[in-house]
């Protein structure tokens, strides 16, 4: 997995957690972990519409500005195990170049610096959609997982990559 492009001038990037609704593995939380450049908008929860036949991971639309955007969960698209269902306080808009998906989010997402001691996580046998993220990383945090949104958003999770 290439990740140098996320973490090249760690000691002055700022990124966003927002904490995935998991239970904590090996005694670790799990936060997906965005970089500020990724954000296009943080706001108050808004109406979802449901999309009939749409993958479960697909909660619906909302609108947003005026526009139509999916709104997705994370954690069911990357095959995340006992994701349970609660309320949130807000939703996450990320963008990528060409699409834009919202998240639910809690409240407790945080703004933090790049965290100046990481390591790559050696196993992630709980997320079955390797293929959608560019790594998984241990820290003082937790777990942080990097997710490829533009694989997320131009539908990849349907599809299963083959064995090398």
């Amino acid at each position: 997995m290439n990740t140098q492009h996320i973490w090249k001038k760690a000691e002055q990037r700022r990124v966003l957690l927002i904490p995935a609704r998991v239970s904590e593995i090996s005694g670790q939380p799990v936060s997906f972990l965005f970089t500020l450049g990724q954000i296009e908008d943080i706001v108050r929860e808004m109406p979802v519409w449901t999309v009939p036949f749409a993958p479960s991971f697909v909660k619906g639309l909302t609108l947003w500005r005026n526009q139509p955007v999916p709104v997705i969960c994370l954690e069911e698209c990357l095959g995340m195990p006992g994701v349970p269902a609660s309320d949130f306080g807000r939703m996450v808009v990320v963008r990528t170049r060409q699409q834009r998906g919202i998240l639910y989010a809690d409240t407790d997402m945080r703004l933090i610096h790049v965290p100046e001691f990481y390591a790559p996580a050696e196993e992630i046998p709980w997320i079955s959609g390797k293929h959608l993220v560019h790594g998984v990383y241990a820290c003082a945090h937790g777990f942080l997982v990097a997710v490829r949104m533009e694989a997320v958003l131009s539908g990849q999770c349907f599809e299963v990559p083959l064995p090398a």
